[in-house]
């Protein structure tokens, strides 16, 4: 009779990049995007929405701009209510400064901080990679850091180096600064990870080559990430439900699913990216049940390979309810 380890919690683990170095090999597609050869998948996420029990249920964020004519096609709640509750900070801090020693607005000022921190939009590339130390993991980078690693890749590939492949993997230090404290001032470089080598008495910097043999990709179904369908997609009406009835409409349209509760304050890394090579939405009709974890973890040999481009379907143009009243929201939730 054949035993197996016991599992305690999910085993899955989430990297964030902190200021300095940060070595990762970024593994091949995957799962279920291993026939496109997609090695990462963008995310525009909405947090802050809770069901009746407490619980985070972040969705795809449902915007679409059309970025030749400048035009929102389907307005998000979700955004607007953002909006709101930025501008009534900025109304709250210009009140503090003129009124510093008032208990009472410092006190507004404080829960509206916690409110915008909580409703936040994180827009990010995920990816499957492992560590020196052999822990595999999701690594969600922002714009920034995803345009610095593709054009490393992209020398290693002009090289005849497929960095991702599964016999000739490369290591990326993902060297992450920020001289102001401020998150839009974050300066990323990214730089093919190098060891050292002794040839004949001779100290030298070569690549490090990284291969994925049996052991890890054994742990792979256990440990790497289903990228594909992490977040819900959820239609603008929906949203709207979501902003004006809160957690029962919650429940009713997010908790047939189990969300994905990785991580909802990396908003720090990076601002969102509006490129139209990463912002264009799909608005589905009805929210994807797709869950996160996969029986099987299938590695593409084509790991570079651009997939296909999927169909895009135009949107219908969607207009949030003008009866919103951000002022009773604010007072529901306690920050008036």
């Amino acid at each position: 009779m054949e035993l197996g380890k016991a599992k305690y919690g999910t085993g899955k683990k989430v990297f964030k990049l902190q200021d300095g170095d940060n070595v990762f090999r970024i593994l091949p597609p995957m799962g279920k995007l291993a026939k496109s050869g997609k090695w990462h998948q963008y995310y525009r996420v909405e947090w802050g929405y809770k069901n009746s029990a407490g619980r985070n249920r972040p969705f795809q964020d449902p915007r679409v701009v059309n970025f030749n004519t400048k035009m929102v096609e389907v307005e998000s709640a979700a955004h607007l209510r953002r909006e709101a509750l930025a501008a009534k900070l900025t109304e709250l801090t210009a009140a503090l400064r003129k009124d510093p020693t008032n208990g009472t607005l410092k006190q507004k000022h404080a829960d509206m901080k916690e409110v915008v921190k909580r409703f936040n939009l994180d827009a990010k590339y995920y990816l499957n990679a492992i560590d020196l130390n052999g822990q595999i993991g999701l690594l969600k980078i922002g714009s920034r850091a995803f345009k610095a690693l593709k054009a490393e890749i992209d020398k290693l590939l002009k090289q005849g180096v497929d960095p991702l492949s599964k016999d000739q993997g490369r290591f990326f230090n993902f060297n992450r600064s920020n001289d102001t404290g401020n998150f839009q001032d974050t300066a990323y470089q990214i730089t093919v990870y190098q060891e050292h080598v002794e040839i004949s008495g001779k100290r030298y910097k070569e690549d490090k080559v990284h291969q994925l043999d049996g052991s890890i990709i054994s742990r792979l179904s256990d440990e790497a990430f289903e990228l594909s369908g992490m977040y819900p997609l959820v239609t603008a009406a929906q949203v709207e439900r979501m902003v004006n009835e809160g957690a029962s409409a919650v429940d009713e349209i997010l908790d047939s699913r189990d969300s994905n509760e990785s991580s909802g304050d990396d908003t720090e890394d990076d601002t969102e990216d509006t490129s139209p090579e990463v912002s264009t939405t799909l608005v589905n009709s009805a929210v994807t049940t797709t869950k996160t974890t996969t029986p099987e973890m299938s590695i593409s040999k084509t790991a570079v390979e651009a997939p296909a481009t999927p169909t895009i379907q135009t949107p219908a143009v969607v207009t949030p309810s003008t009866s919103m009243n951000v002022d009773e929201f604010l007072k529901n939730i306690g920050a008036l």
